[in-house]
């Protein structure tokens, strides 16, 4: 790979060094400019990613300089984060609202044991006497 990469992530093109994209060692961005893996380019030679291109700039932003996002796009944030494997960003998104109220949540559904079936039943109940 070449120091300075070019990308084209869901048609929005960015621009970054081959180093801030192996920043997050065990990242899955990490892994595809490793040299291990073949990665798909457009006609005019970007390396092609298909995520969402708005949502990348936060993912350059925090690599190169762990620059948090707008509060608005926390939750979808989290969700790339997930997806390319940047543990960091997604323990600093978890201290955000409303990352944080879903980590919770998720952790207290987890604990739950048919938790599904019991909020169906609660609804059910709520709606019959309404």
């Amino acid at each position: 790979f070449p120091d300075v990469v070019n990308l084209n992530v869901g048609g929005v093109h960015f621009t970054t060094l081959l180093t801030t994209l192996r920043s997050q060692k065990d990242s899955m961005l990490a892994g595809m400019f490793s040299g291990r893996h073949k990665i798909q380019k457009d006609e005019d030679g970007r390396y092609f990613i298909d995520r969402d291109g708005a949502l990348f700039t936060y993912i350059l932003a925090w690599l190169r300089a762990e620059q948090m996002p707008p509060r608005g796009a926390a939750r979808r944030l989290y969700s790339e984060a997930q997806h390319y494997g940047l543990l960091t960003l997604m323990a600093a998104l978890q201290n955000v609202q409303p990352v944080a109220s879903d980590v919770v949540k998720a952790q207290f559904v987890s604990k739950v044991p048919n938790y599904k079936e019991l909020l169906e039943q609660i609804i059910m109940v709520g709606r019959e006497r309404a």
